[in-house]
């Protein structure tokens, strides 16, 4: 979503840029594209230690706390309290440039019993594609083997949790989306700041029996 404050077009008909435009990126993983992701298929059978694990599906469900709530909670205090801020300042300052770097929705699949309830008696899909092993691709095989997936493929209980924890994850980005926004609206920033919603990758939710 895009909303800036214009000057409109020139006399020629060319395009001016915006004469003070703010910019959050909003980036809702705090994990970079990491160049150690290439597979080494000298050893394809080693599990390094940042590995994914069945342990995060199995357990699966709501949670008073977790890491990645505390981790996130802070962001949006610091990025609320910058907002805060940057209205404060004279409108011949600077333009501002907000990175707002959140967690979620990422594994393990917890969340607070705020958002696990919001999903209370809706109809979690269970995966939509299924493959058998043997007819997997070769990293796809690689990923079951080293995140221990052939030995304990989950349950379909535990693959209906961890889903509807990741759904409930879901609200709660879109829910801290609309705290900045609305922090934005009542500021009068709403008007002339772009706001960029990027991410750096989805997640499998056992589709192709990936995680």
């Amino acid at each position: 979503m895009f909303v800036s404050r214009w000057r409109g077009s020139g006399s020629s008909g060319q395009v001016l840029l915006p004469e003070a435009v703010q910019i959050i990126t909003c980036i809702f993983a705090k994990f970079p594209l990491i160049l150690f992701r290439s597979v080494n298929w000298d050893d394809p059978d080693r599990r390094l230690e940042w590995y994914h694990n069945t342990s995060s599906i199995l357990q699966a469900g709501p949670c008073i706390r977790s890491n990645q709530l505390d981790f996130d909670e802070e962001v949006m205090f610091k990025s609320t309290r910058y907002l805060y801020s940057a209205a404060r300042r004279k409108p011949s300052d600077r333009p501002f440039c907000l990175t707002v770097s959140l967690t979620h929705p990422h594994d393990p699949y917890t969340i607070h019993k705020k958002y696990w309830d919001r999903y209370e008696n809706e109809d979690i899909p269970m995966p939509d594609v299924v493959i058998p092993d043997e007819e997997q691709d070769p990293h796809s095989q690689r990923l079951l083997h080293v995140e221990g997936l052939k030995a304990e493929r989950p349950p379909d209980e535990a693959i209906l949790r961890a889903r509807r924890a990741y759904f409930g994850a879901v609200s709660y980005v879109d829910d801290n989306v609309g705290r900045l926004l609305e922090v934005l609206k009542e500021c009068g920033m709403d008007e002339d700041t772009i706001v960029i919603f990027s991410a750096d990758h989805g997640d499998m939710l056992g589709e192709r029996g990936l995680w």
